[in-house]
């Protein structure tokens, strides 16, 4: 590849380049003053093959306990960048305890709480948990924990 550009009064230019495979490429500048061709040192630019994180997380119930209090425990995964945050937790007749966890995290577990043990609202329903989950490469997703089994 051959690029040109115009120099600054201090003899400076710039120029961008991307590689979209692996390997080595070798940059040399060159200008010609007076008719001779004036060449720098060569400067290389080793360009490592990307494995872009491009799927969300994903949550499972994984633990229902009849209590009381009834609760429900959800594991949330991210096996790629791994987990970023976790936020707008929102149940049904419930709390919702999101432990705290460092940015890059592969999988949490969040305990819901059943409030009100007499209705049949929280926990006793296939979808109980709503809330986005975003992944440190800024994968996101508004995830419904579903129960694989009946509580």
């Amino acid at each position: 590849m051959t690029t040109t550009g115009v120099t600054d009064s201090g003899g400076r230019t710039s120029f961008t380049y991307t590689s979209p495979t692996a390997g080595t490429d070798v940059v040399r500048a060159s200008f010609v003053s007076g008719g001779t061709t004036q060449s720098s040192n060569d400067a290389t630019q080793v360009w490592t093959a990307s494995t872009a994180d491009t799927t969300a997380p994903t949550c499972t119930v994984t633990r229902l306990i009849t209590g009381p209090p009834k609760q429900q425990q959800v594991t949330v995964v991210d096996n790629g960048s791994g987990l970023a945050s976790i936020t707008n937790v929102n149940a049904i007749n419930g709390t919702v305890s999101v432990p705290s966890f460092t940015p890059g995290t592969k999988s949490i577990v969040i305990t819901a709480t059943k409030t009100d043990q007499s209705k049949r609202t929280f926990l006793d329903q296939t979808q109980c948990l709503l809330f986005p989950a975003t992944s440190v490469a800024s994968n996101s997703q508004v995830t419904a924990a579903r129960s694989v089994v009946g509580a």
